[in-house]
């Protein structure tokens, strides 16, 4: 906060905590259509949050929260929403949406919105373009100060709806609005704004910037870059007729622009707005106040009311999915939820089958009284074949009611007789981009008449199933049995037996090297030491697989990685890492609980990366392996684990199908397999795994689900 603040600020800014700010209809609508489609990428998403600064307000602050445990604060709106995730955006929208929904609509609070939103997108272009043209090496900072330059009045109108907007209508400009604010609420929006802004502990000057962006140009001539781009950003975006010349002055005072390079900037950064405007429907000059409510707005205002009401739907019928316990039952909830939706009673679920590129469902226990014995109909995946099939291949709701009688297909008839109905209405089941399966249910003829209210609903409806399924099969496949203490006690035990027997084969490697060093003038000799040296390596690699008995699952408690990766270097350490010249560092993070995950395939992973590493470093070198806890993918914790050696490093066309079988660099007698079961395991813990390398060594990251027992 600024060093002296009165009482009666200090009052409103206690006021403050836990606002929503309000966001145009329009882009809550793109936003929630974002969110709930199967095919929207997260760079779309992210666009639409840059647009608004009501949305990247909400995105920022949480993600710099407490909750995600930064150390470092986030200042890029793509590394927010990595943080936070698809789910965790779709109930920031949700939630400004109901607020908004139930806030009222009227058109002195609209009108303000807009004006809004037209002069903070303005602010963040100008100050991207300023921040290129002036040598600021952060663009993305200054786009995200100068969309949020403005945010105290958001902060505001929220809190203070009609208080504010009778001060933001009587202000004749910027600095008139300032003074009435400081007269008529004991602090400026400028003040707010850092307030707000200063409390996410961002590691920048964008809190000044937002703080001192009315400032005149004289007094900030020797404040930070940003600020003064930011500064010069605000003024740019409120020119009008009356100011023209002070932002001219104000420009050439800063950074010496001159007059056409400011009419250039200004005039690029108008013409984008009103194209994103016109996209989203926005009727909306910079400078548009108090007036008549535009049907535009009032037809937006009630689209989002029915999405609201839909996505409220939704989540109810999610919860009558979430009392499955198994998949026959789940396919059960899903029938009662469509019941509950639409009022329809005939379903029929089709799951996808990939190796057989078909769709397969189970005919009994839909109602159908002809079919007399469990049977299964499957459906080949193929287009033009069936509704089914081009609902899922497209991606789109496909409908009886929408061909002719003659299109249709023998298999669409027959699921017309299946469901009892009129027709059929399918609906394609996707879950990022994989193929789930599909909904076929039976409607009657009035379905036609009531299409254009229910479509939507069912859009979303088929959307979240097919996560949900998705999901359910994945947990499902996820459960491991724990190995039991007998079995722990045995590992532990082959641990030590084999540190016992390595100890010897060390020692006499280490004497071999020096007699060999010794004796190196004689040939004979040194090709019989050369046979002693390779079977003392086969001895150690016996070692080696003689390790992985019994070393997988470990009990209930999960499996402690720091342990498990430790005893595996330390076995290597003691067979191939000594005979191959091979140190290594560990740098483990200590503060990691035990993890659900399967220590078998976790340790066949660090196996194979280790003896892939030893066979391509044949001069000897160094490996180095890392654990970190709690790194947050897409809003939700991961374990990383990497494994980095300085060996020569991958060839690039190598480098590209790496994790494909049969690919090696090693040479001789290796099939390149390695590398592809690593992948293979990784996947089947639910991870991820990918390899980044170059002439100064390679690097192997792999994310496990931060499934903790605590």
């Amino acid at each position: 906060m600024p060093l002296t603040i009165d009482q009666a600020s200090q009052n409103i800014l206690n006021e403050l905590h836990g606002f929503t700010p309000p966001s145009l209809p329009q882009s809550l609508l793109q936003l929630l259509h974002a969110c709930y489609k199967n095919d929207t990428s997260f760079q779309e998403i992210a666009e639409l949050i840059r647009r608004e600064a009501a949305l990247c307000t909400q995105v920022i602050s949480l993600a710099n929260s407490a909750f995600y445990g930064r150390r470092r604060g986030i200042t890029s709106i793509d590394n927010a929403l990595v943080a936070l995730g698809v789910e965790t955006l779709k109930t920031i929208a949700m939630t400004t949406a109901v607020h908004q929904f139930f806030s009222g609509f009227n058109a002195e609070k609209t009108s303000f919105l807009k004006t809004f939103w037209h002069r903070s997108l303005t602010g963040a272009l100008l100050a991207k373009s300023l921040s290129v043209l002036t040598g600021y090496n952060y663009p993305d900072e200054a786009y995200l100060a100068g969309l949020l330059h403005n945010v105290g009045q958001l902060v505001l109108i929220s809190c203070y709806p009609e208080r504010y907007v009778e001060i933001a209508h009587r202000a004749k400009g910027d600095d008139d609005l300032v003074i009435i604010e400081k007269k008529d609420m004991g602090i400026t929006h400028g003040e707010v704004g850092f307030w707000l802004v200063n409390g996410w502990n961002l590691e920048n000057f964008a809190a000044d910037a937002i703080l001192y962006h009315h400032e005149p140009a004289h007094s900030i001539l020797d404040a930070h870059h940003l600020v003064k781009i930011v500064n010069l950003a605000s003024v740019l975006s409120s020119e009008n007729d009356t100011n023209r010349q002070l932002t001219i002055e104000t420009a050439d005072y800063l950074f010496g622009l001159t007059a056409p390079m400011v009419r250039e900037i200004t005039g690029s950064a108008e013409r984008e707005v009103q194209l994103i405007a016109n996209s989203m429907d926005i009727v909306a000059g910079k400078n548009t106040h108090a007036g008549k409510i535009e049907d535009s707005d009032q037809n937006k205002h009630a689209q989002l009311a029915k999405e609201v009401k839909h996505i409220s739907l939704i989540n109810s019928a999610k919860n009558q999915l979430l009392q499955a316990r198994s998949t026959a039952d789940l396919l059960e909830h899903i029938r009662v939820a469509i019941k509950l939706l639409f009022g329809l009673d005939n379903c029929h679920i089709f799951l996808y089958d990939a190796p057989a590129n078909t769709l397969k469902a189970n005919l009994t226990g839909n109602g159908n009284e002809f079919v007399k014995r469990p049977d299964k109909l499957l459906i080949a995946v193929e287009s033009g074949r069936s509704l089914v099939a081009n609902a899922l291949l497209q991606n789109r709701i496909t409908s009886s009611f929408t061909e002719s009688a003659s299109k249709l297909s023998i298999i669409d008839r027959q699921l017309i007789r299946l469901s009892h109905s009129d027709g059929i209405v399918c609906l394609p089941l996707v879950a990022d981009d994989e193929f789930i399966g599909a909904l076929v249910i039976g409607a009657d003829k009035n379905y036609q008449t009531r299409h254009n209210d229910q479509q939507r609903l069912l859009e979303l409806f088929a959307a979240e199933t097919g996560l949900f399924i998705k999901k359910f099969e994945s947990n499902i496949s996820g459960k491991k049995s724990a190995s039991n203490t007998e079995s722990h006690e045995l590992s532990k035990k082959i641990r030590e037996i084999i540190h016992e027997a390595s100890n010897p084969l060390c020692i006499v490697k280490i004497y071999l090297e020096m007699l060999g060093h010794k004796l190196r003038s004689n040939s004979n000799i040194q090709k019989e030491l050369q046979i002693i040296k390779e079977e003392i390596d086969r001895a150690g690699k016996i070692l080696l697989r003689f390790s992985d008995v019994n070393s997988g699952t470990v009990e209930n408690g999960g499996i402690d990685v720091n342990t498990l990766i430790s005893d595996t270097f330390l076995i290597f350490k003691q067979s191939l890492f000594i005979t191959n010249n091979i140190e290594y560092q560990l740098d483990l993070d200590t503060s990691m609980l035990p993890l659900q995950t399967n220590g078998t395939a976790l340790k066949q992973v660090m196996i194979n990366l280790l003896k892939n590493a030893v066979e391509t470093m044949q001069k000897g070198g160094q490996i180095h392996a890392s654990t970190r806890d709690n790194v947050t993918i897409d809003g939700k914790p991961f374990v990383e684990i990497i494994i980095k050696d300085n060996g020569p490093g991958i060839p690039e066309h190598i480098l590209q199908s790496l994790f494909t079988p049969v690919h090696s660099t090693k040479g001789g007698n290796h099939s390149g397999l390695g590398l592809s079961i690593v992948k293979n395991l990784v996947s089947s813990m639910n991870g991820s795994i990918n390899c980044q390398s170059s002439k100064a060594g390679t690097a192997f990251t792999i994310y496990l689900p931060g499934r903790t027992v605590t």
